[in-house]
């Protein structure tokens, strides 16, 4: 007759639901992932470069993912979901290893690796429409489909299934934890999306037009569309040129991401480029890189 697995003593006193090979597989899994979606956080909001765009190829850059429209969800940065959905991850694996409510822990694990799976699909599905792999993205989606593989051989170890009763008893375990778990997804949906205060931009968007400053922007990009709305009413003022409907025109002014800026000056019958700045700006950088007084608050 098979002999069970020995389960594992930890130092609580408390018998460990995990074998120590899936503990350090799931910790590393686990703070790989925070890591890696915090870079992509801090990428999203970057103007340089990205360390993950190989050899300036648009096909395989996380700068055209990770600054697409598809890169916002609610306007939260996807990536900032990931934080935590890698945080509650954390939480469920400190509570496998206390072996505590063993069903309970195994399923809601599983299940959480399962929603999981739903941000990967949506950023495959992201990529595939843009047309281009972001490779950090994709370490992420590997992390998390390693992360149910390992989930899933511990709920098939204990033999948890899906049933009303372990629904109930999941449900009643992890009661103290919604409303942190929550907070961890809504807090950022409501501070992003809090209200801006209306300015009158008028004066600056005219002085903008009057010094030749020039929007370079794109259909599929979250930062223009994040500009435009910035600038408000007042942003038709400015020239812009859409690098989707006049490639030509972006190629010649040497604009590789968007949103771009560039202030020009005609010499003859030619225009040449005075400055340029990649990324967003806000409304007193956008006056001083036009030369224009800021508008009063």
């Amino acid at each position: 007759m098979k002999q069970p697995k020995q389960s594992i003593k930890v130092r609580s006193g408390r018998t460990s639901l995990i074998s120590s090979m899936q503990q350090q597989l799931l910790w590393t899994l686990t703070v790989l992932g925070i890591v890696m979606s915090t870079y992509l956080v801090k990428d999203h909001y970057d103007t340089e470069r990205s360390i993950c765009d190989f050899s300036g190829s648009p096909t395989f850059s996380c700068a055209v993912v990770n600054k697409s429209a598809y890169s916002l969800l609610f306007r939260v940065p996807v990536a900032f979901f990931g934080v935590a959905w890698y945080t509650v991850l954390a939480v469920m694996n400190y509570q496998l290893l206390e072996g505590e409510n063993t069903p309970a822990w195994v399923l809601a694990h599983f299940l959480w690796s399962v929603v999981g799976m739903v941000f990967v699909f949506y950023f495959v599905a992201a990529e595939y429409l843009l047309g281009a792999i972001c490779p950090f993205c994709t370490v992420v989606h590997i992390l998390g489909v390693a992360v149910m593989w390992v989930s899933w051989k511990i709920k098939k170890v204990h033999g948890v299934y899906l049933s009303l009763h372990t629904v109930l008893e999941t449900a009643r375990t992890l009661r103290a934890y919604v409303i942190p778990f929550a907070l961890l997804f809504l807090v950022p949906i409501f501070y992003f999306n809090l209200p801006e205060p209306v300015r009158n931009l008028s004066s600056l968007t005219t002085c903008l037009q009057k010094a030749d400053v020039v929007m370079y922007t794109s259909a599929d990009c979250a930062f223009c569309q994040r500009q435009l709305t910035l600038l408000g009413p007042d942003a038709k003022a400015i020239r812009m040129v859409d690098c989707a409907l006049d490639p030509e025109e972006c190629v010649s002014a040497g604009v590789t991401d968007t949103p771009t800026w560039a202030r020009r000056k005609r010499s003859g019958k030619e225009w040449e480029m005075v400055a340029k700045h990649v990324g967003m700006l806000t409304v007193r950088e956008l006056a001083a890189f036009g030369g224009c007084e800021e508008p009063p608050q």
